[in-house]
C-alpha cells in the first residue's frame, strides 16, 4: 500500500508512512484529496474509490510549506539509501567474490579478507511481505575465520553468506560507514520532521460527519 496523504479544505494534508519491502527503497509519497470525517475515521478518495483510515495513524502536514519540508526530506533519504546501495554494489557481496575466485586455475584464500562487513545486500530479492520500518539497514565490522562454499564463520558465528561482504582494509570500511552514517542522519531528520508534524486530528467537531 502507498503512503497516502489527504487535502482537508484549509489546505491541510495528511500523511500516512506504507511499509518499505526493501531497505533500500522507500515508498513514492502520495497525495489524495479528503472526502469527509466520520467520528472514527478520515475518508479519502483514491482514483474512483474512497478508503478510509484511522486518524491516528496519519501525520499531519499543515500547508504547502511544510509539504514541500516533507518532501525534501524524503529525497534526501532515498538518495542517501540509494548512494548507500551503490557503494555495496560496487564492493560486491562475499558470495560474489567467492565465486568468482573459485574459477578454474586460481587458489583461493580463505577467508577471502581479515574482516567482512554485515548489512542488508540490495540486490537481495526481498519477500514482499517484509517491512525495515524506513530504518536504515545496521552496519556491523566482523572478523572473518574461514568460509565454505555456502556458510561464513566470523566472530559473530556460523551464518550463510547473505548480506555480508569482503572488508580488506581501514579505508573500505571507512567509506562504507561514511555513506552508511550520512544515511543515518537523514533518517533521524525524517522521524524528527514526522513526530514534529504529529498525527491527524479533525479541525473542527462540525467537519464530522
Amino acid at each position: 500500500m502507498l503512503p497516502l496523504f489527504a487535502d482537508l479544505p484549509t489546505g491541510l494534508a495528511a500523511f500516512r508512512p506504507a511499509p518499505n519491502p526493501h531497505p533500500y527503497r522507500l515508498p513514492p509519497p502520495m497525495r489524495w484529496p479528503v472526502v469527509r470525517w466520520t467520528a472514527q475515521r478520515v475518508i479519502v478518495g483514491v482514483g474512483d474509490q474512497l478508503r478510509a483510515f484511522d486518524p491516528a495513524g496519519l501525520i499531519a502536514v499543515a500547508d504547502d510549506a511544510a509539504w514541500s519540508a516533507l518532501l525534501g526530506t524524503y529525497t534526501a533519504y532515498q538518495t542517501a539509501l540509494t548512494t548507500l546501495a551503490a557503494r555495496l554494489r560496487v564492493l560486491g557481496s562475499y558470495a560474489g567474490h567467492l565465486a568468482a575466485a573459485t574459477a578454474p586455475g586460481g587458489a583461493v584464500p580463505n577467508p577471502l579478507t581479515p574482516t567482512v562487513l554485515g548489512i542488508a545486500d540490495p540486490d537481495h530479492r526481498y519477500a514482499p511481505g517484509l517491512t525495515h520500518d524506513w530504518a536504515v539497514p545496521e552496519l556491523v565490522r566482523l572478523v572473518a575465520f574461514r568460509h565454505t562454499p555456502q556458510m561464513l564463520e566470523t566472530a559473530g558465528g556460523f551464518h550463510g553468506q547473505r548480506d555480508y561482504f569482503p572488508c580488506p582494509d581501514e579505508a573500505t570500511f571507512q567509506a562504507v560507514a561514511a555513506d552508511h552514517a550520512a544515511a543515518a542522519v537523514v533518517a533521524t531528520a525524517w522521524t524528527t520532521l514526522l513526530t514534529a508534524y504529529g498525527p491527524l486530528t479533525p479541525p473542527v467537531q462540525d467537519r464530522l460527519l
